[in-house]
């Protein structure tokens, strides 16, 4: 992916909103390079502060508690525990993940696991906002309607791919301003066959159709270490991190970048 968009080193001055247009004239022509870009959903086109990811935490707790007698602690643990006879630190990435490889619940209970965690959510705190600060929050929400163009117009097959059920994933688009964006498709466990991120076959339909042998570029931006190591060892896809302020020198090589807030993502796509 290094040396992509290079033209883009040349806009550092210019404000989110701004370089998202000079990206949209720039590539209305065909460059020949064949790109795929998908994005995840919770805590990558949002950040922290809309309080969506706390309230699915506190449901996932709630429900591990009172219908398989599993302590809030004990979830926690089994998310990211190692995968069992799985790569080494291969991680579960999800809960749902963890329950299910490891027996601990039943095909009925995965339905009513991801009914129960998701029904309620709040989303109000993705609408517009804007934050007093210069940057915006962590995703650069302030520069909301620059990155909606650029999604909206950059010519390449874009995917959403979440952990999360379609209709949350729905929710959260909507809320953003980004449903009417021409996406390519939404791999999620409802589409996927119930596989998660933590899963290579999740991306089956991706590795299908853009085989990355064939000179598809297909880049995942994601705020979890575990699913990109995923996508990149099992895949051969491209890893770009999202990690707000928390990036480690070890992350830096081992992700083919590292942004602190999805804003970011063309600068780091020209890198």
């Amino acid at each position: 992916m290094r040396g992509r968009w290079c033209w883009l080193a040349a806009l550092p001055a210019l404000s989110a909103g701004h370089r998202a247009l000079a990206v949209q004239h720039h590539i209305a022509a065909p460059q020949g390079a064949k790109r795929v870009l998908l994005l995840d959903v919770d805590g990558t086109l949002y950040g922290p502060e809309a309080g969506v990811e706390q309230q699915i935490v506190a449901n996932i707790h709630r429900f591990v508690e009172q219908e398989l007698s599993i302590t809030p602690q004990q979830c926690d643990q089994l998310h990211h525990r190692q995968v069992n006879d799985g790569p080494k630190d291969a991680l579960y990435g999800s809960t749902i993940e963890g329950l299910q490889a490891e027996g601990l619940v039943t095909p009925a209970q995965v339905q009513a696991f991801y009914h129960s965690v998701y029904k309620d959510i709040d989303l109000s705190g993705l609408y517009p906002q804007y934050s007093s600060s210069s940057r915006g929050d962590a995703t650069g929400y302030r520069h909301r309607i620059g990155w909606t163009r650029l999604l909206r117009h950059v010519p390449c097959s874009k995917y959403v791919a979440s952990n999360s059920p379609r209709r949350h994933v729905l929710r959260v688009l909507r809320a953003l301003g980004l449903a009417d964006v021409h996406w390519s498709g939404i791999l999620c466990p409802d589409t996927t066959g119930g596989f998660t991120k933590a899963n290579p076959l999740f991306y089956q339909r991706v590795v299908e159709s853009h085989p990355v042998e064939q000179g598809w570029q297909v880049t995942l931006v994601d705020d979890s270490r575990a699913n990109l190591e995923v996508a990149r060892a099992g895949c051969g896809f491209e890893a770009v991190l999202l990690a707000p302020h928390e990036a480690t020198s070890e992350d830096h090589c081992t992700h083919s970048e590292v942004m602190d807030r999805a804003a970011d993502l063309p600068t780091a796509l020209a890198r």
